[in-house]
């Protein structure tokens, strides 16, 4: 599902919001999967309507934006005004980052689970990957921690900064979070990342994390 390999998602909060099935599907979606929900309240209720609160409740205060106007003033049709659209890009990108930083702690917390019983976790290296031992030769490899499925071509270039700084790897271990367990993308994408990553030097190793 697309959703997956969102960084967050901006919810226009309405008074009937809450009446599609397909918006409380993927708020519910979001909260599981930990994507970032940031929530824009347009336009302004009284903070009573029921619709509105089923959804702000599940957004922190820094991620929620209410844009008021005079009730006199409002216009449907009225275009947001520059500071309102300012505000909106300032919440995106902050909240963008918190949900982005919130997803990498939850896989750096579950990565040795996922990487037992082939992998042995170390400490961190200076930028930020995992030392890593294989279990059945004690060969040391390097973990890294990515927030979203990688693009093949991340893959490669990765490969080649292990190469260059820590040429006694003998592979690299990508720990992705696996969110939808029938996404059709997925099979298709392993079978040709895990490929390519068995016959090249050092070896490149897809590792799945159920968030």
């Amino acid at each position: 599902m697309q959703l997956d390999d969102s960084d967050a998602v901006l919810v226009l909060i309405t008074p009937k919001l809450m009446d599609s099935e397909w918006v409380r599907d993927e708020v519910t979606l979001a909260n599981t999967r930990r994507i970032g929900l940031l929530g824009v309240v347009w336009p302004a209720d009284d903070g009573h309507d029921p619709s509105s609160a089923a959804v702000a409740h599940q957004l922190c205060p820094d991620q929620r934006i209410d844009l008021t106007r005079p009730a006199r003033a409002y216009d449907a049709h009225e275009p947001l005004d520059a500071q309102e659209l300012a505000a909106i890009d300032r919440t995106v990108f902050t909240g963008r980052a918190v949900a982005v930083a919130a997803r990498i702690r939850d896989l750096v917390d579950q990565a040795p689970d996922a990487l037992a019983p082939d992998f042995a976790v170390g400490d961190r290296l200076a930028d930020g990957d995992l030392r890593l031992t294989r279990v059945e030769d004690d060969a040391p490899w390097v973990g890294r921690i990515v927030p979203f499925r990688p693009p093949i071509l991340d893959l490669w270039r990765w490969r080649e900064e292990v190469r260059k700084h820590a040429a006694e790897a003998a592979g690299l271990v990508v720990c992705y979070p696996t969110l939808e367990e029938n996404d059709p993308r997925e099979s298709p994408y392993r079978e040709i990342c895990d490929a390519w990553g068995s016959r090249t030097t050092p070896h490149v190793l897809l590792r799945g994390v159920h968030l």
